[in-house]
């Protein structure tokens, strides 16, 4: 899909100039709402940059498709890793340096993120060092890929991952695994935005950060590394 099809297909769903400049006008107090304007929305990366407060931070969840999953949803060949990893990374510094011409006392964290364990070494190699990037390996289906929890917190720690994200249900089940990933030298993140829709829950002791019910992903106040 090309940029031009891309925009008309969102321009189909609402105007999007409108909504970014929503965005422009929410704080830190509308997280929620902005993960749901961006959740439902049709937005280039750089657009959403420019128009976000940059005291929020972000969470960039990177989407690309494994060969598996090209073949069970017959999709067309996807772009070399490096190259999509290169046009996210461009969007992230040619950000960064605009807001430290403008302001450079105002800066924001962005945390790379991914279900996809191929485009995070990538991501990393090409990272000068403004943005911390951490892996995503999801531990369970959902059309996620399925990783044994070893093979997780070997592919973090081999490819300098600031950490990783594990299910509710499993850490729940184990709660074991969470000292074992921390002895690792990993950040833990829980997901819990499946089980906190079913209420009784609460989060784990031990863990740095969960995704919650509205898919917003936070992080405790310190994150010991």
């Amino acid at each position: 899909m090309s940029y031009d099809q891309y925009i008309l297909l969102g321009s189909q769903y609402g105007q999007q100039k409108e909504a970014l400049n929503t965005l422009a006008a929410m704080t830190t107090d509308n997280i929620a709402r902005i993960h749901a304007t961006l959740a439902t929305g049709f937005f280039m990366l750089r657009d959403v940059l420019k128009y976000l407060a940059t005291s929020i931070h972000i969470n960039v969840q990177v989407l690309f498709p494994t060969v598996e999953q090209e073949y069970a949803y017959d999709l067309s060949p996807s772009p070399n890793t490096n190259s999509f990893a290169d046009a996210i990374l461009k969007d992230v510094f040619d950000h960064a340096r605009s807001t430290r011409e403008h302001d450079p006392d105002s800066m924001r964290s962005i945390v790379f993120s991914s279900y996809n364990p191929d485009t995070d070494p990538v991501l990393l190699c090409n990272n000068l060092g403004f943005a911390n990037s951490a892996s995503n390996p999801r531990v369970g289906g959902n059309d996620r890929n399925s990783f044994s929890v070893k093979e997780a917190v070997r592919t973090a720690q081999s490819n300098n991952f600031m950490g990783l994200v594990c299910r509710y249900q499993l850490v729940d089940l184990v709660p074991a695994l969470i000292e074992s990933i921390k002895v690792a030298g990993l950040v833990l993140v829980v997901d819990m935005s499946e089980a906190i829709t079913r209420g009784n829950v609460r989060v784990p002791e031990g863990v740095d950060g969960v995704v919650k019910a509205d898919g917003v992903l936070r992080f405790n106040e310190v994150v010991d590394m």
